[in-house]
């Protein structure tokens, strides 16, 4: 009975011992469950956030395409805009000096319109002190022509005066 009593406690100290393992495994078990079940839902947080980035991915790859592409655009329409630029650039520079020859031109064209003026003043000046010369000699002209039809007249009155007392001499 001995035997039977040590074997019965040796069966009860290893059902003890199992079942306290038992225990432990249950108490493990439903913390892996409880593990599981929070990596599951871990999981599928994470599938749904990676199917939220891989959307998100995506419309980062389109903004960036477009976003490549309107920056090519823009390298594009600058490359115009600068191409512009030069030419503006140029056809300014070339209308400016246009307008130094322009310039430079109105100014000889300027004095040379002075000095025409100053020779029209001139000329007229000349012109009136002529115009005044030829009153001065037309006065003296009529002055001296009429003092010389003075004198002619005269002339004639002494002349018949002067043959009347010559022919009187001599015919006697």
């Amino acid at each position: 009975m001995r035997e039977d009593l040590d074997v019965a406690r040796e069966e009860h100290s290893q059902y003890t011992r199992e079942k306290q393992e038992a225990e432990l495994d249950a108490e493990a078990y439903a913390e892996l469950r409880g593990a599981h079940a929070e990596t599951m839902r871990e999981l599928k947080d994470a599938r749904e956030e990676a199917g939220d980035l891989r959307r998100e991915l995506a419309a980062l790859k389109t903004a960036h395409a477009h976003k490549t592409a309107r920056e090519q655009e823009l390298m594009r329409e600058l490359t115009r805009t600068e191409k512009e630029r030069r030419e503006v650039a140029m056809a300014e520079a070339a209308a400016t000096k246009r307008a130094d020859v322009a310039e430079r031109e109105l100014s000889r064209a300027t004095n040379a319109e002075e000095d025409l003026r100053n020779r029209v003043l001139s000329m007229e000046d000349t012109k009136a002190r002529l115009s005044a010369d030829l009153q001065g000699i037309k006065a003296e002209r009529d002055t001296l022509k009429a003092a010389a039809e003075e004198a002619a007249k005269k002339g004639k009155k002494k002349g018949a005066r002067g043959r009347s007392n010559k022919a009187s001499p001599r015919r006697g």
